[in-house]
């Protein structure tokens, strides 16, 4: 019978460790809008902290894993402790160029100090896409 319950335990054990907290955090942290992207990219890594005047920031850095240079977008959305969106200024997409073979840091800091959580979205730039070509909502970066 204990032989059954330590199996038991080490299974559960083990399967908790087969996402490292870095993985998990990328899962519930960043949307990948696109799935295509992912065939040019690679997640390396997502991390927050809170710095010392009580904001948030966040950081991705993705790796172009083609031989040429790509354009993407991203855009975080910064959340309050109720579970909605904080829409500042800041709340816009962003486009930059990722070189070939190269990595790129989107980094973000939040708008305010309510904010517990934040979701990092990425997709490929679009040129029918309106609400992108809304200065409201956009900034180039690159070119």
């Amino acid at each position: 019978m204990k032989k059954y319950i330590f199996s038991a335990l080490a299974v559960l054990l083990l399967a908790g460790c087969g996402i490292s907290p870095t993985e998990r955090l990328a899962q519930h942290n960043v949307i990948i809008e696109d799935e295509d992207i992912m065939d040019d990219f690679d997640l390396v890594s997502v991390v927050s902290k809170t710095r010392d005047d009580g904001l948030s920031q966040a950081q991705a850095v993705l790796k172009n894993n083609t031989k040429k240079n790509q354009m993407i977008a991203y855009r975080v959305d910064w959340i309050d402790k109720d579970g909605f969106v904080k829409d500042t200024i800041l709340s816009k997409w962003k486009v930059v160029q990722v070189e070939a073979k190269r990595d790129v840091v989107l980094n973000a800091i939040s708008p305010s100090i309510d904010t517990v959580d934040f979701k990092i979205r990425v997709n490929y730039p679009s040129k029918d896409d309106k609400i992108r070509n809304n200065p409201a909502y956009y900034e180039y970066q690159g070119k």
